[in-house]
């Protein structure tokens, strides 16, 4: 590739990774439109370029893709406690529900003895030295 054409490239990768979200059409108009006054020669010149910047576009895309997965995957963390499945975003220990809604471990405590929170709200699980999950909601004593 000519030199003054790897330079107007490499100025327009260095524009591209500076520019705003607002600037990048702008930067991408002005490349397009010195692109077409190259001969067809140059153009052809520069097609390496564009697959380097094709594999770079795809394998960035996989690279996202990936870790959206990976990022769905942990959000949607279950804990399996006999034939039940417990959604680790709506069950919360007793210390995280505390934390969360500015009350004391023993008042939170307290109120699973008294039944102030249900029963049917409040998850036991032996395997985990009897660890207690309750159901994130906002619970009052009566």
């Amino acid at each position: 590739m000519k030199e003054s054409i790897k330079e107007r490239v490499d100025n327009y990768l260095t524009e591209m990774r500076g520019a705003s979200e607002q600037d990048v059409l702008q930067v991408r108009e002005r490349f397009a439109s010195w692109y077409r006054t190259l001969s067809a020669e140059d153009q052809a010149q520069m097609r390496p370029f564009w697959q380097d910047v094709k594999q770079s576009a795809k394998a960035a895309i996989e690279e996202i893709n990936n870790s959206l997965t990976e990022l769905k995957a942990l959000t949607e963390a279950k804990l399996v406690v006999g034939k039940y499945e417990y959604s680790l975003d709506e069950w919360i220990t007793i210390s995280d529900y505390s934390r969360r809604h500015n009350l004391k471990t023993s008042r939170v405590q307290n109120w699973i003895t008294r039944g102030v929170i249900p029963p049917d709200k409040v998850v036991i699980v032996p395997q985990l030295n009897s660890l207690k999950l309750i159901k994130d909601e906002v619970y009052k004593s009566a």
